[in-house]
């Protein structure tokens, strides 16, 4: 039917039109930062800063090329200053800016200015989709045996713009890692503000399962100390009630029974000094 070519003409070309203006836009965007891809941080930051103060917007490929330039212990505060001002000017911060300020500070290590992110993380526009960012920086700092960062850092988690979907996974991890590295007062601050989240979350995807109780309580009665176990075991039978799918193991009735029968025995000892 002759009236049907101009629609089957019409389509394909409408496609390669829009192609060809994908491809056009991407050369332009690697064109901007071409004569800065060999430079330094200090350098792009510096445009960056001279394009702003002379009111020509830098384009958002400049940021992402600062942070993957971040080789120094001082570029990750370059980075962060970048974005700041990048928000000011509201620019739209996508993943791959927020992926690049997480991992330049991990990259060099200055957890001071990763610090300094996450806590101002809704201002700086961090709206993690996923927890993988945090999850490399929590990985980052454990392999640095940064354990009082960590803890602290985690305890942030409840403040930021952070998606439901890996959260109780990201929980377990930390909690994991801190048990592993004998520093349960934090494993067990990491497990409160977990169960906090949990109760407050009211998804699915923010529940604790029953392993990361287990794992505390069983290092805390072989430090002895059962106040702490019991208290965990307590969250334990709190955070079931409001997660009946995940049902207690005989790991965990097993701690329970050990729990009470420690309290009761350190309550002996201590009646017949």
């Amino acid at each position: 039917d002759p009236r049907a070519e101009p629609a089957m003409w019409h389509r394909p070309r409408g496609i390669v039109l829009r192609i060809a203006v994908r491809c056009a836009s991407s050369t332009v965007g690697t064109g901007r930062t071409a004569h800065l891809v060999s430079e330094s941080a200090v350098k792009i930051h510096s445009e960056i800063v001279q394009r702003f103060d002379s009111n020509s917007r830098p384009p958002s490929s400049f940021l992402r090329l600062l942070s993957k330039r971040a080789e120094q212990p001082s570029d990750a505060a370059l980075v962060l200053d970048a974005h700041r001002r990048y928000v000011a000017d509201e620019q739209g911060i996508g993943l791959t800016h927020i992926n690049g300020l997480i991992d330049s500070c991990c990259r060099v290590a200055d957890w001071e200015t990763l610090h300094d992110s996450l806590v101002d993380s809704k201002r700086l526009q961090l709206h993690f989709k996923n927890a993988a960012p945090l999850r490399r920086a929590f990985n980052a700092l454990a392999e640095h045996k940064e354990w009082e960062r960590l803890s602290t850092l985690h305890s942030l988690l409840p403040s930021m713009a952070i998606s439901r979907v890996g959260t109780s996974s990201l929980h377990s991890d930390v909690i994991y890692k801190l048990v592993h590295a004998g520093e349960l007062d934090a494993a067990a601050r990491a497990l409160d503000v977990a169960f906090a989240m949990a109760q407050t979350g009211g998804n699915r995807n923010h529940q604790i399962r029953t392993s990361p109780f287990r794992v505390v309580a069983r290092a805390q009665l072989k430090q002895g100390d059962t106040y702490g176990a019991t208290r965990t075991l307590r969250l334990a039978v709190t955070n079931l009630k409001a997660n009946p799918g995940d049902q207690p193991g005989n790991h965990l009735t097993g701690l329970i029974v050990y729990a009470i029968k420690a309290a009761a025995q350190r309550a002996s000892a201590a009646g017949g000094e």
